[in-house]
């Protein structure tokens, strides 16, 4: 047997035709996509009540009245980005944002060099109407401070690298939002960078 490649989930779930051999991918990417795997948070998982260790129900991590106060409209519209689309703020959907059975919240520390702040990300998934999945990303200052740290910069990437959406903290920011939709076994990650420290956060939905 000949492996000749492979085709990603997105390529072949909504056709029933074959997929023409030059439309394969090659094996040394499908060993990069394995390898991100491995390293990446599976949000959807969270529907299903499993959670990596670090990933912590955000009141062990937030006072309430911090992050419930962000999650009160939001909106869609369909951007160009590669997979990733934005997310605008003009028509509301707030239905989504109650804590239904479609939906799911995580928090995180991060550590940048002693300076902590804290990523949420909130998870919704909208069935039988569309397949998105929509994020709702949320970054807070972490333990008693006010605000996040100046200069904090916060990069979407999709799973190419390329930057799709990016934010950066001024001096009195108390948080910094990104709102974005994805399609199943969608890829992308998120970069934090403060000076010269950087962390990064992959997942997959």
């Amino acid at each position: 047997v000949e492996l000749l490649g492979f085709a990603p989930y997105h390529a072949i779930a909504k056709s029933l035709d074959p997929l023409p051999l030059e439309q394969l991918e090659s094996l040394d990417t499908l060993i990069d996509k394995i390898d991100w795997i491995k390293k990446s948070v599976r949000v959807t998982q969270w529907f299903e009540e499993l959670f990596q260790a670090d990933w912590q129900p955000p009141p062990s991590l937030l006072p309430e009245y911090r992050y419930r106060s962000s999650f009160k409209t939001v909106t869609s519209f369909r951007g160009s980005e590669l997979g990733i689309k934005r997310r605008s703020k003009q028509e509301p959907r707030i239905e989504a944002l109650r804590g239904n059975d479609r939906s799911t919240m995580r928090a995180k520390l991060m550590d940048l060099d002693g300076q902590g702040v804290v990523l949420l990300l909130q998870v919704n998934f909208q069935p039988p109407d569309t397949e998105d999945i929509d994020i709702f990303m949320r970054l807070y200052p972490a333990g008693d401070a006010m605000y996040l740290p100046p200069d904090l910069q916060v990069n979407l990437l999709d799973e190419s690298g390329k930057s799709c959406m990016k934010a950066q903290a001024g001096k009195t920011n108390d948080k910094i939002q990104i709102d974005f939709s994805c399609q199943p076994e969608e890829r992308f990650s998120v970069r934090l960078k403060l000076g010269d420290i950087s962390i990064t956060e992959k997942f997959i939905i």
